[in-house]
């Protein structure tokens, strides 16, 4: 069965700065999960080992699934605290898959146990393989975790579905932390590209630090990303092991680890990424993906914050052909279709096969009327020319796709909402612009999101302009979206068109429209997938 690839992959180190080293010390690193270094591992559940090197925690043939896999050997609870040397539990990258047809969930778990078996009693879905109903929050359980939760459960109080919390004895977390956005960084355990996560314990201070940023920023950010107060001593098991736990609910998914590395009283030795086992490919048509496949491929919402990643790197993009390059560049098919995603989701505009090369300054020539319905200009429709201004109204419809989440014509939908930018206006007109969102996001948003959508919604009517010459130019397109002009100026909702509206009083024109938009499972949505 084909799988689309959602990946996170975190590095995690830990630290637990607890007391002198003596005979119990332990340092190893699993570069990869190859030969004889597995029998150090106790695998319990559905995990198994692949023959590839990849520790398989859960996988696709069934739902509600377990899956754990712990280091043998224990470190004891009762190491006297301490002088200053560390514990350090690990580097691990993971990664999950997800069925096509599926959403991401449920979740895994870096885990301190006081047993290496499969726990007792412990259920899958929202319960993380850790706890069940009736032991969920009981302190006789002595385990800590650092829970990666890719589905919300309101009974535990989760924030969102796409969040990182410290777990002691229950899953209500006793702090958790959304990771679509963190200073300003862009992350989603969602989101396909990789994650460093550090977590730290001291045995002296009491306290556990997660810090959290993106692999390609590479440097450890200054502040925890959470920090709370747990005192190990307190546990009552003799002895406490690592490891990982992962479970499924309703959802196909399969979590994997890369590698780990763990080291008592020092830092734990890096992973050499150049061993780390290659993850299972997804379909090789799937490796360059456009908006319109993915929602065919899919069915999972990528975080908005991801999303709007990917708005400004189309933006910067046009910004480029239109006034940077020796020559001015018309796209004059600008479409969600037309943007290509790589495995980290790098937006890329592609098929230039109607597109438009001459000199800046001088008139680019064209008459022949070109593009998609739907994302044409109004003057298109009267002159057939395609300017700079075509692609800013197309990039516009872009812009407003990305957020709500379809097409911008879907004749099935009420007669309200056929149109997508009538019905933006619309909202943004009552003071309700926000109705819009793509409800798979969720509706319990960070304020930094809220304002982050209303910001690329009202930036998108601007590009809506009826009158070409009051639309902004991809430069300042750029600017708003990054912040750098503000305030942003008021919509002017009266001067808002689109191809429907501007066609003259034929009925022909309109059902030709609503007959060329594309059917409604073809909707274009931003998904996850590598």
């Amino acid at each position: 069965m084909s799988k689309t690839l959602i990946s996170f992959l975190i590095m995690i180190r830990i630290c637990v700065f607890l007391g002198a080293a003596d005979h119990h010390d332990i340092d190893f690193v699993y570069n990869g999960f190859h030969g004889g270094s597995v029998i150090n591992l106790t695998i319990n559940g559905v995990a198994e080992i692949t023959r590839n090197g990849l520790l398989r925690l859960t996988n696709t043939s069934d739902r509600n699934q377990v899956g754990y896999a712990f280091f043998q050997a224990p470190f004891p609870r009762t190491i006297p605290v301490p002088a200053e040397p560390g514990l350090s539990l690990g580097t691990m990258p993971m990664t999950k898959v997800v069925e096509k047809e599926a959403t991401v969930g449920n979740g895994m778990a870096f885990v301190v146990s006081p047993s290496k078996e499969l726990i007792k009693g412990a259920q899958p879905s929202q319960y993380l393989g850790l706890f069940n109903m009736s032991n969920n929050g009981d302190p006789s359980n002595n385990i800590t975790a650092v829970e990666f939760d890719t589905i919300s459960s309101p009974e535990f109080e989760d924030i969102n579905g796409d969040h990182v919390g410290i777990d002691i004895n229950g899953l209500r977390s006793v702090v958790s932390e959304p990771t679509a956005y963190f200073g300003n960084q862009l992350m989603s355990l969602k989101g396909g590209y990789p994650l460093q996560v550090w977590v730290d314990y001291s045995g002296e201070r009491r306290t556990l630090d997660v810090t959290v940023s993106t692999l390609q920023r590479g440097e450890r950010p200054g502040g925890p990303f959470l920090s709370t107060t747990v005192d190990l001593s307190t546990v009552t098991a003799d002895s406490l092991y690592v490891g990982f736990s992962a479970c499924t609910g309703t959802y196909l998914t399969s979590h994997y680890v890369l590698g780990w590395s763990f080291k008592t009283n020092g830092q734990a030795r890096p992973l050499d990424a150049s061993k780390l086992p290659i993850l299972p490919s997804p379909e090789k048509e799937s490796k360059t993906r456009d908006l319109l496949q993915l929602v065919i491929a899919a069915a999972v919402a990528v975080a908005f914050l991801i999303r709007l990643g990917i708005v400004k790197q189309i933006a910067s993009g046009l910004f480029y052909l239109h006034e940077r390059w020796t020559h001015t560049v018309l796209h004059r098919d600008m479409k969600a279709s037309n943007v290509l995603l790589d495995g980290d989701f790098n937006g890329r505009l592609g098929d230039f096969g109607l597109s438009r090369l001459y000199e800046h300054g001088s008139d680019p020539q064209t008459t022949r009327l070109m593009g998609t319905f739907g994302y044409m200009a109004p003057e298109l429709n009267r002159t057939g020319r395609a300017t700079k201004s075509t692609d800013v109204y197309a990039f516009g419809v872009f812009m407003l796709e990305v957020v709500c989440g379809r097409k911008p014509i879907d004749p099935r939908a009420p007669t309200e909402r056929i149109i997508l930018v009538d019905w933006v206006a619309e909202r943004l007109r009552g003071g309700r612009i926000l109705d819009v969102v793509d409800r798979r996001l969720g509706r319990n948003f960070e304020p930094k999101e809220k304002e982050e959508m209303e910001l690329v919604l009202r930036v998108g009517l601007l590009c809506l302009n009826a009158t070409a010459e009051e639309r902004p130019s991809m430069e300042k397109v750029t600017h708003f979206l990054d912040r750098v002009l503000s305030p942003l100026p008021e919509v002017p909702l009266d001067s808002l068109d689109i191809n429907i509206n501007t066609a003259g009083s034929t009925n022909g024109y309109e059902n030709h429209l609503l007959s060329s938009a594309p059917p409604l499972e073809s909707v274009s949505i931003l998904v996850g997938g590598r």
